[in-house]
């Protein structure tokens, strides 16, 4: 189906994060996935610690906390849109997979590696998702806050010209 992508592809997605958004650690928040199907993700962008981490999972994202690479501040973000592009190749074959973070049209990171287990079709997830939230403690962190994020530009091509137009229009 056209949700499930593999091979180099490029993928974008605008978000925007009100200035009062509030975090829920301990438990888990993320706002976007690149995931394999049965497999778990691949990349999952997190909010850890006031920031935005971009998590890499050459294994098991299940049973692995991942490869954390360059952070993006969440205070950086609040109250404008960020647009952060990924240009990803899938492959089991550690030399052959990438995943390159753009933000705002800017090399910010790149993961060299295995991108895919072999074993199931990747898509990508986007949305407020947590996990962990048996971490919240209501006597100690008080009422679980309610989340808001807004996403723009949610798109997927396998050219960078083409997801540029899009984005542009």
């Amino acid at each position: 189906s056209k949700s499930n992508f593999s091979g180099e592809t490029w993928h974008s997605l605008s978000l925007y994060i009100p200035n009062d958004f509030k975090s829920t650690e301990p438990a888990v928040t993320s706002f976007f996935q690149l995931y394999e199907r049965g497999q778990g993700p691949r990349m999952k962008l997190n909010v850890s610690k006031g920031v935005l981490d971009p998590r890499y999972y050459p294994y098991n994202g299940r049973d692995w906390g991942g490869e954390v690479h360059k952070t993006l501040k969440i205070d950086d973000m609040r109250g404008k849109w960020t647009t952060i592009i990924f240009h990803t190749k899938t492959s089991k074959n550690p030399t052959k997979g990438f995943m390159k973070m753009y933000v705002n049209d800017v090399l910010y990171n790149e993961y060299e590696g295995r991108t895919s287990l072999g074993k199931g079709k990747h898509y990508s997830k986007f949305g407020i998702y947590h996990s962990w939230i048996s971490r919240w403690v209501d006597k100690v962190q008080g009422e679980y806050p309610k989340q808001v994020i807004y996403y723009d530009n949610l798109f997927r091509t396998n050219k960078k010209e083409k997801l540029l137009k899009l984005i542009q229009q």
